[in-house]
């Protein structure tokens, strides 16, 4: 493992910065930024817990930076148990990028959801209007719509449902994955008591379900 006085978090710092009593010590090969995903996020967590958390062995640095705002290191003692701790996680992670798998996938889906929330289920809902063509009262019904059941219906259909970045869990929404059969199913099934009285809503899905 690389020691502390070696280390810097890019090749335009200074190695061994800022911790003048700790440049002996070993750098456990795991960090995190500001802008870290849930991969990072799980070997970061997953490595600190396998060191038997902060002690005296095992400490974690955070450091102010002028690119992800601060970024976050786990440095172990020198000769010590963490140290040896520490190198099999080095070992392990040359053979396999994950320290678990179990503890990633949930990070993962835990993120998508968190997309899902705060952005994804607007800019599909945006998605189906524009590429089908909806009119007022279907985008009003798809506005309606529990985003739980919006996001069952893109999960079914969804060949890709989401993929990984740097950052976190991403989405692109491909129309070859959804037909105006389906759609038109979904606003269907969506339909209100008062909304079911209405022959627009009616008419609007018989439409979508003739063009296609």
């Amino acid at each position: 493992m690389q020691k502390y006085s070696e280390f810097s978090p890019t090749c335009f710092d200074s190695a061994g910065a800022f911790l003048d009593d700790r440049q002996d010590w070993l750098v456990c090969p795991v960090s995190r930024t500001r802008d870290t995903g849930p991969f990072e996020e799980s070997n970061f967590e997953t490595a600190l817990k396998i060191l038997g958390g902060e002690s005296e062995e095992v400490e974690v640095h955070r450091f102010g930076h002028w690119g992800p705002g601060w970024f976050e290191i786990i440095i172990v003692a020198p000769g010590s148990d963490a140290a040896k701790k520490a190198e099999d996680i080095e070992r392990s992670l040359e053979n396999y990028p994950v320290l678990d798998d179990e503890d990633f996938s949930s990070r993962e889906w835990d993120d998508f959801l968190e997309s899902w929330g705060n952005w994804a289920a607007r800019g599909f809902r945006k998605f189906l209007v524009s590429t089908f063509a909806l009119g007022e009262c279907a985008e009003e019904a798809l506005d309606d719509m529990d985003d739980d059941k919006l996001r069952e219906f893109y999960m079914e259909h969804a060949s890709e449902p989401y993929y990984l970045e740097s950052s976190g869990v991403s989405m692109k929404f491909r129309e070859r994955d959804f037909s105006r059969d389906s759609v038109a199913g979904l606003l269907r099934d969506s339909r209100s008591p008062v909304r079911d009285a209405t022959e627009t809503l009616l008419a609007e899905v018989a439409a979508i379900k003739g063009g296609g």
